[in-house]
């Protein structure tokens, strides 16, 4: 066998910074620079955040991953992300606005008003006081929504 990466690596558990639901879509990864000083989970899962709004199979599954997040790693924040763009929404068939850019951007505004909306229900009946923060990726950058 041959090692391909050496680094060292700190043995004990630590507290995460956040919990970060990203999106796998590989155009976005470089955003994640704006968390690059913190300690995260990254629960990273084709659709990102937008799993939440889909089957009840998709929403459990992302749900279950921050549950294990905040038991193992106990971060004071779940942050989640979704971006322009998204296939999964397509996937899904859910309408999206036709017209400006902004239209647009409003939708997945919406749709993470809502996303949060069920995390925090979510927290609440988990008995967890934890602060959540949602981004929208877009092809300029980062919106903290």
């Amino acid at each position: 066998m041959k090692r391909v990466v050496s680094t060292s690596v700190q043995p004990d558990q630590y507290q995460a910074d956040a919990c970060l639901v990203w999106c796998s879509d590989n155009r976005f990864s470089k955003l994640l620079i704006g968390f690059s000083n913190q300690k995260v989970d990254l629960i990273k899962v084709h659709g990102g955040a937008a799993n939440l709004m889909g089957t009840e199979e998709e929403k459990q599954f992302v749900l279950n991953q921050i549950r294990s997040s905040l038991q193992r790693s106990d971060p004071p924040v779940v942050a989640l992300m979704i971006h322009m763009g998204c296939g999964v929404y397509g996937e899904r068939k859910i309408p999206m606005r036709e017209g400006a850019y902004e239209a647009e951007q409003e939708f997945y505004f919406d749709q993470l008003r809502a996303i949060k909306d069920i995390v925090q229900e979510f927290l609440k009946e988990e008995g967890l006081e934890t602060e959540v923060t949602t981004y929208l990726g877009d092809f300029d950058g980062l919106i903290k929504v």
